[in-house]
């Protein structure tokens, strides 16, 4: 096949590839409006931050969902890692 025919060729196969898509199912068989329920699919919503017993390991926002999860399940977090730690556990294989 020549150069100057293969555009002409691909835009072909993109036409085929693009009939044939919009044809099948896109939702794979199930419910369309099941699958846009999915929790991917919904909008962002704002999330409830909980409280917590030990503030002073909290840091940021995500401190408190870590710890709230940390507490139920009735952990107490570690203290703060010493660089020599930090250094181990980064070059550790």
């Amino acid at each position: 096949m020549s150069f100057q025919r293969f555009p002409k060729f691909f835009f072909l196969l993109c036409g085929l590839a693009t009939s044939m898509w919009a044809e099948s199912d896109l939702a794979g068989g199930k419910d369309l409006e099941a699958a846009r329920k999915f929790w991917s699919y919904r909008p962002l919503s704002e999330a409830k931050v909980p409280e917590v017993k030990n503030d002073s390991w909290v840091r940021t926002e995500v401190d408190r969902f870590i710890l709230a999860r940390l507490e139920a399940a009735k952990v107490e977090p570690n203290d703060i890692a010493s660089l020599q730690t930090l250094i181990r556990r980064v070059s550790f294989d």
